[in-house]
């Protein structure tokens, strides 16, 4: 499994994510933007086709999980994003048969941390903290996989919503 994130936020909600769900951490690789080295989505952007080719080229494809803050542009602004960025690599776009997942929480990943704490949010509000300190994502985790198994509330945000089937198509059931 390799994971594709913009910061270590992510990367902890992410790999405590597919920890709950039977991975290892010996089956999990990371690849986060370097800290002070700019926009964490550009990295994202910038790396996604070259992700996405070399796990296509290994006779048993690991998945790729892609974290991607929409940071105000839209879920489908950054899914076009990564999909021009393999056009420009000249790499197919991901297509149904690769075991890849996209996660684009809105506004950031800080949004999800929020509501599966059980705070009102809204998708528009930057909930991130500058230099805050990387939190633990257990009882987050948890709390995503119960609510994805027995269906979100209304008031989810549609990203987190997006995100049950993308994890689906990622780890499997």
């Amino acid at each position: 499994m390799v994971l594709l994130c913009e910061d270590r936020q992510q990367e902890t909600f992410a790999r405590s994510f597919l920890l709950a769900r039977g991975f290892r951490h010996d089956q999990i690789r990371s690849v986060v933007c370097p800290s002070g080295r700019g926009a964490g989505e550009k990295f994202v952007r910038a790396r996604f086709a070259q992700e996405l080719c070399a796990i296509r080229r290994r006779p048993v494809a690991p998945s790729l999980g892609v974290l991607i803050d929409d940071d105000g542009a839209g879920t489908q602004q950054r899914l076009g994003q990564l999909g021009t960025a393999c056009d420009d690599a000249g790499e197919p776009r991901r297509s149904v048969e690769d075991s890849v997942g996209v996660f684009v929480p809105s506004r950031n990943i800080e949004t999800w941390l929020r509501f599966l704490e059980g705070q009102s949010v809204d998708e528009n509000t930057n909930y991130k903290s500058p230099g805050a300190a990387v939190v633990g994502c257990r009882p987050h985790v948890r709390q995503l996989l119960h609510l994805c198994a027995s269906g979100l509330p209304d008031d989810a945000p549609r990203s987190l919503r997006a995100a049950c089937p993308e994890a689906e198509r990622l780890c499997g059931t």
